[in-house]
């Protein structure tokens, strides 16, 4: 399966294998082998980059569970809490055919959230 790398990141080395008939990535947050579909391909270069880009210890980051916030829970794909165990940045991931990142991200700029 080939999956094209997300246009504001760089290239990084994961582990992928092919078993069962799919295709599996490495998570390195979860550390364990997810099946490798577009969303998971683009969640795992969003975490590559946040810990080695940004320097996000891993153990203040939290993949694909549920949160809730004033009695409304919501499913999240990654979350970065604080030192404090507050929750710092929280997001959803898309398939990189869903997104138009030029809108969000510009070449050699930090990232802009909200933008």
């Amino acid at each position: 399966m080939h999956y094209e790398r997300a246009k504001f990141l760089k290239a990084y080395e994961f582990r992928t294998k092919k078993a069962d008939g799919k295709w599996w990535i490495y998570d390195i947050i979860r550390r364990k082998y997810v099946v490798l579909q577009p969303e998971e391909w683009v969640r795992q270069h969003v975490l590559h980059f946040l810990i080695e880009e940004k320097g996000y210890p891993k153990s203040l980051i939290n993949v694909e569970k549920a949160l809730t916030v004033n009695e409304l829970t919501k499913r999240y794909d990654v979350v970065i809490y604080t030192r404090r165990g507050d929750i710092f940045l929280s997001g959803r991931m898309q398939s990189p055919q869903c997104v138009d990142y030029s809108r969000y991200f510009r070449p050699n700029s930090p990232i802009q959230l909200g933008a």
